[in-house]
């Protein structure tokens, strides 16, 4: 039994050679060549081998426990999408009812709004229910009714993708909805303003993310009254139109008819007539 034990500590190496323990809390590493680091290695206490690997848990759970609270810590900052909210017309003049749009302009695919708009109940009032009018854009979960808007002077919206168009998330720049405003005040000359609460504005993209938002308010006048002075106005008179003369038209002149010459005949010379010679007959005697 004895040379078999032998046999088996020559077979281990050094590694369990007494002069190689050194103390009794020492490394024993087994298998790594003869460098630098296999000697620093055997040379490390157990307590200090224990630590490191308590500090490496610690921290791994640590890294791990604040990315599942924040999932986007991590993410590229160009993948965060930049969005601008508005009213159009940014300004308008009611005298009655008048119709505004709200548009969305976003550099990513959207999947979810949520905004809240802000007016004076006392000086404006919704004559309609909003309309919500994008076709993909058009799950809705809050809208504020037209009766509750009037007395708050709040329009709170929030949609959502339509999860069967998901492949046609919208991008660019598109209209979200509309609603109609008529004044709710008989002053004159009154302005007021229609603005997004930024607390509440909310775009978020197809990849989960959510946006940089601007929102850009809308400007109203109400009842306005002009307040010129028309200037008198001082009669020109019109210019009696000289009739334009009739052109008379020019007789052509008649052609004067040349003296027709007349021919004094040339009396020829009556030809002398030849006297004709007569025949004599001389009788014949028998």
């Amino acid at each position: 039994m004895e040379p078999k034990s032998s046999t088996n500590q020559k077979s281990n190496g050094s590694s369990t050679h007494p002069s190689h323990a050194g103390k009794g809390d020492a490394v024993i590493v087994h298998g790594l060549p003869e460098f630098w680091i296999t000697k620093l290695l055997r040379r490390l206490p157990k307590k200090t081998w224990l630590y490191g690997a308590i500090i490496l848990f610690v921290s791994f759970n640590i890294l791990l426990g604040y990315e599942i609270q924040n999932p986007q810590i991590l993410r590229s900052k160009a993948a965060v999408g930049q969005a601008m909210i508005s009213i159009k017309p940014s300004q308008r003049v009611l005298l009655g009812d008048g119709v505004f749009q709200l548009w969305l302009t976003v550099d990513q695919p959207v999947a979810f709004t949520r905004m809240e708009l802000a007016f004076n109940p006392a000086t404006l009032k919704l004559t309609q229910e909003v309309s919500w009018i994008h076709p993909s854009l058009n799950r809705k979960i809050m809208m504020t009714a037209m009766n509750q808007a009037n007395a708050t002077g709040e329009i709170a919206l929030a949609v959502g993708l339509d999860p069967t168009r998901k492949a046609h998330a919208p991008t660019g720049t598109f209209q979200l909805a509309e609603f109609h405003l008529a004044p709710n005040t008989t002053a004159q000359n009154v302005t007021t303003t229609i603005a997004f609460t930024a607390s509440a504005l909310q775009i978020i993209g197809s990849n989960g993310i959510p946006m940089n938002v601007i929102s850009k308010e809308a400007g109203v006048t109400l009842n306005p009254v002009s307040t010129v002075t028309p200037m008198a106005v001082t009669g020109t008179p019109v210019p009696t139109r000289t009739p334009t003369p009739t052109r008379k038209p020019e007789s052509s002149p008649v052609p004067t008819k040349s003296p027709t010459q007349i021919l004094t005949p040339t009396k020829r010379p009556t030809n002398t007539p030849t006297p004709t010679r007569k025949t004599e007959s001389i009788p014949i005697t028998n």
